[in-house]
Formats: C-alpha cells, sequence, structure tokens
C-alpha cells in the first residue's frame, strides 16, 4: 500500500507503468498546441502595437531635439547685440550637442518688443520620417519650434 497516495495508477509490470505516465501527459501536448496557435494570433497585433510605440517616442524624441535646438540658437543670440546679428554663430549654437538625422533649417529675426529692446526670434525646422507608412497617418511630419528671446544690451 506504499503506492496509493501517488497519484499514477502503479501497474503490476513496467510496461503498464509508462503508459500511465502516457496517459496523464497526453492532454498536456495538447494545451502546448492551443497555446502556440493563440499566440501566433496575436503576435500581429503585438508587432503593430510595438512599432507604433517606436515610432511614437522617435518622434518625440526628435521634437524635443528641436526644440533645444531653437533654444539653444536663442540663448545665444540673446547674450548680446553682436551675437543676435550673427547668424552662422546662431546657426552653430543651436546645432551644438544635437543630435537629429539630417541637418535642419534653422532661421533667425531680430524684432522690435513693446519695452523699446530688441528681441530674436530662432526657429528650428526639421522633417520627421516614419518607420512604417502607416495607414491614414503622414509618412512624412515637419517639426518646428520658435524661441523669443529678449536680447541683452
Amino acid at each position: 500500500m506504499a503506492h496509493a497516495e501517488h497519484p499514477i495508477t502503479w501497474a503490476a509490470t513496467p510496461r503498464g507503468r509508462l503508459r500511465a505516465v502516457a496517459r496523464e501527459t497526453c492532454g498536456r501536448t495538447a494545451e502546448r498546441g492551443q497555446s502556440i496557435a493563440e499566440f501566433a494570433l496575436i503576435l500581429p497585433f503585438l508587432l503593430i502595437l510595438v512599432l507604433g510605440a517606436v515610432d511614437y517616442s522617435r518622434v518625440y524624441y526628435q521634437d524635443v531635439q528641436v526644440l533645444h535646438a531653437a533654444r539653444n540658437g536663442a540663448a545665444f543670440a540673446s547674450a548680446s547685440t553682436t551675437n543676435a546679428a550673427n547668424h552662422t554663430g546662431i546657426h552653430d549654437a543651436a546645432l551644438d550637442g544635437v543630435t537629429l538625422p539630417a541637418t535642419p533649417a534653422v532661421n533667425d529675426a531680430l524684432v522690435g518688443d513693446s519695452s523699446g529692446g530688441q528681441s530674436v526670434q530662432v526657429s528650428v525646422q526639421s522633417q520627421y520620417g516614419t518607420l512604417i507608412a502607416w495607414p491614414g497617418l503622414p509618412h512624412s511630419i515637419t517639426l518646428k519650434h520658435t524661441v523669443e528671446a529678449k536680447v541683452l544690451q
């Protein structure tokens, strides 16, 4: 009676014991096949979700880089009237430390403000291309930021 606690019914011969084990594990292989089929059905949706998240992350990162470029250019230009007139310096300062896939367009302009002083506007524009041509969404997106700063005399 030592074997009565074991869930497998013990047969008198080793061959009978193998049959009992085979009967018990037979249902598990069917469950594995069902799991694989379900995973194969859900996999395309998971891939679309992951690729969408990657594409959104890339556009967000590039948008933040464009904003930082505009801020860097405005910070350089606002330091003095000499810097505000230095278009090459503003362009170089805007792109310093910014990683973008293509060189963006950097434009700057001096404008008068209400207090009689001068302000500088620096705008940076870059194109973003998605990894995948998503249905219903544009493949190319224009990212543009403009920063205005008062020029210190």
